[in-house]
């Protein structure tokens, strides 16, 4: 009886490993596959404030800054107004911001921040399925950097200051 009860532990344990083996080796697979489709400019179904298409692909060939938000959350409330506050040292680049959350939420937000006066700063709509389906799951803020070869410069999560961008776009 011991000596079952013994195999079957070891048969569990395998297993335990084999399963866990797989789980990280999926995990790693869908990192990579993520990390191919990111490193050239996505396409992404999204909606300026007028409800029309957008298409990032329309924009200038010039480094694209693309900028996940909630006008919530409190990080995303810095981002925007650190932006603001170092406008002119992002001329030469195209900004779009982009929310899951109504348009006219979206709207209030760019109002409050004084963004939709500048010309290379877009607020737009994006479903939230896009961009999980295109982008994978996405903290707020979150930032990807594209140079005017529409390639990805860089990836942030999280809050970011202007100078950490700027960087980037020299």
């Amino acid at each position: 009886m011991r000596v079952v009860v013994s195999w079957l532990l070891v048969i569990l344990i395998v297993f335990a490993i084999g399963w866990m083996a797989n789980a990280s080796f999926a995990r790693l697979q869908q990192k990579k596959e993520r990390a191919i489709s990111l490193s050239t400019f996505p396409k992404l179904n999204l909606l300026s404030l007028d409800s029309l298409g957008f298409r990032l692909e329309s924009l200038p060939l010039e480094p694209v800054v693309l900028i996940h938000f909630n006008s919530g959350c409190d990080h995303c409330q810095y981002e925007a107004a650190a932006i603001k506050a170092s406008i002119n040292k992002f001329k030469g680049a195209q900004l779009v911001f982009f929310s899951t959350e109504p348009i006219t939420v979206i709207r209030q937000f760019s109002e409050q921040h004084g963004l939709s006066e500048y010309v290379n700063i877009h607020l737009t709509k994006i479903n939230a399925a896009d961009v999980t389906a295109t982008l994978g799951t996405l903290a707020v803020p979150h930032l990807f950097i594209y140079g005017a070869d529409r390639k990805l410069l860089k990836e942030f999560r999280g809050e970011t200051k202007p100078e950490a961008i700027l960087k980037y776009l020299q």
